[in-house]
């Protein structure tokens, strides 16, 4: 795919003289040559078309801890504006799965498994579907069904594909003690309704996102682009002003719940952001700089955005008025996150 304007012309190469008895100049191996800068799909302007040609194929997994999609489920549910702005970006996202893909049922359960839940089965009745599935690994039961986005992705593929208004709620969620997630989709005549999915107190949803991130296990991994396409009600800034707060919120608390901040609370930190590493200077007992990086796929500043509000709420929580807190992005093929702390 292109990117940019513009089109490249192709000069002739002019012929080498050759003197015999001598050899010609060579040109440089390619090994010693710059590589060429690979562009990430998360950089294009038409990204909502890539991903929904991507996912309604069979997954190819890139690593990324289901635990990253969780913090953002559990965001999803905090308040009914939130909850309603990622279910209907993911029913669009549907849409065009179902526009992209090969029109089978197939197509969205291969969306589903995407997202790092398997064993996906759908049952289909009269008057409506039922599709199951649950983690390929240990999960975190936080005490409510969060899946608002992937119900989302299934009402809008079915929608496309029945030419009917479907709309689809989880039943059953392994985050709330189930042993699957269960799904129901239906026919809907009036307007979407708020189905099942609690609003909690803002200390409950603290509360279940410091436990996210302190969490041992994921509960398995997802696709890049899954973890991408999650994203999108955050990159298309519906709820990156609210998310953010909240999770400045949760960094704060988690400082105060952990008994240090070391290796192994930095490693929570990584995988619940989905980053690929987070490399820290030390001065004495102060982190002096921390670089967060993150893989390709999800290098956009609003995904960032909510690792660096949670990373400055926890030296706050850690370190109180004693620093001063300054945070600079590298823009490249991946973004680092730069956080620097001075004592006062």
């Amino acid at each position: 795919m292109a990117v940019g304007g513009g089109r490249s012309i192709k000069r002739k190469k002019p012929k080498r003289r050759v003197v015999k008895g001598r050899s010609p100049k060579r040109a440089p191996k390619r090994s010693a040559m710059a590589p060429k800068a690979e562009i990430p799909i998360s950089a294009y302007s038409d990204l909502e078309d890539i991903l929904a040609e991507r996912l309604g194929k069979k997954p190819e997994f890139a690593g990324i801890s289901r635990k990253a999609l969780l913090l953002t489920d559990v965001l999803y549910t905090s308040t009914h504006q939130i909850r309603d702005f990622a279910y209907s970006t993911a029913v669009a996202l549907g849409r065009q799965i179902y526009a992209e893909s090969d029109k089978s049922v197939g197509a969205v359960l291969n969306a589903i498994e995407a997202s790092g839940l398997g064993g996906v089965l759908y049952y289909p009745f009269d008057d409506m579907a039922i599709i199951t599935a649950k983690p390929l690994e240990p999960h975190l039961n936080i005490g409510s069904m969060v899946h608002v986005y992937e119900a989302g992705i299934l009402a809008g593929y079915m929608t496309a594909a029945t030419g009917s208004n479907i709309i689809c709620y989880e039943t059953h969620c392994v985050h709330n003690g189930s042993a699957i997630c269960q799904f129901v989709l239906r026919q809907e005549r009036r307007q979407l309704r708020r189905y099942r999915y609690e609003i909690p107190e803002s200390e409950v949803l603290i509360d279940r996102l410091v436990k996210v991130v302190m969490a041992s296990s994921g509960g398995g991994r997802a696709s890049g682009e899954y973890y991408l396409a999650h994203m999108l009600p955050i990159i298309n800034k519906g709820t990156v002003e609210n998310a953010s707060a909240a999770m400045h919120v949760a960094g704060m608390e988690f400082g105060r719940r952990i008994a240090a901040l070391n290796h192994t609370t930095l490693e929570m930190i990584k995988d619940a952001f989905g980053a690929d590493r987070i490399i820290v200077r030390w001065k004495k007992d102060i982190p002096e700089r921390i670089d967060v990086h993150y893989p390709q796929i999800s290098s956009r500043s609003e995904v960032m955005l909510l690792s660096k509000r949670f990373i400055t709420g926890v030296l706050l929580s850690r370190y109180g008025k004693d620093i001063s807190i300054s945070t600079t992005e590298q823009h490249g093929n991946n973004y680092i996150l730069n956080i620097s702390l001075k004592r006062k």
